[in-house]
C-alpha cells in the first residue's frame, strides 16, 4: 500500500538520487563531502524543498448544479468546488440529455 502514497514515493526518490549523487561525487576531502551532503541533505536550505502539495483554504464552496451528477449524494453535506468537479469528472451520467458518457479519468 505505501507504493501509492505520494510522499512515500517522493521520500525514495530523495533518497535514491541523494545516494546517486553522493557516490557520483566521493570527493577525498571531508569537508567538501560534507558540504555536498549538506546541500543534498539539509532540511530547508538542502536541495530537496518540500511541501509538495499546497492546500488554499477555505476551499470555495461548489457551484450552482452540482447536484445533477450525483442523484444519490445526500445534500446534508454539499461538495467543495474540487469535489464537485471530481464528482462530474468521474460520473457516467451526462447532465445535458440524460444519456450516459464515459468517465474521465481523475487523480483523487
Amino acid at each position: 500500500m505505501g507504493e501509492l502514497l505520494p510522499t512515500w514515493q517522493a521520500n525514495n526518490l530523495i533518497k535514491g538520487l541523494t545516494d546517486y549523487l553522493k557516490t557520483t561525487f566521493a570527493l577525498s576531502d571531508p569537508k567538501a563531502q560534507g558540504a555536498i551532503s549538506d546541500f543534498l541533505t539539509h532540511p530547508d536550505k538542502g536541495m530537496f524543498k518540500g511541501p509538495y502539495v499546497r492546500l488554499r483554504l477555505p476551499f470555495e464552496p461548489a457551484v450552482e448544479g452540482w447536484e445533477d451528477f450525483l442523484d444519490f449524494y445526500d445534500a446534508k453535506f454539499p461538495p467543495y468546488g474540487h469535489q464537485a468537479k471530481a464528482f462530474e469528472r468521474l460520473t457516467s451520467k451526462n447532465s445535458t440529455d440524460g444519456q450516459f458518457r464515459r468517465p474521465e479519468a481523475t487523480l483523487v
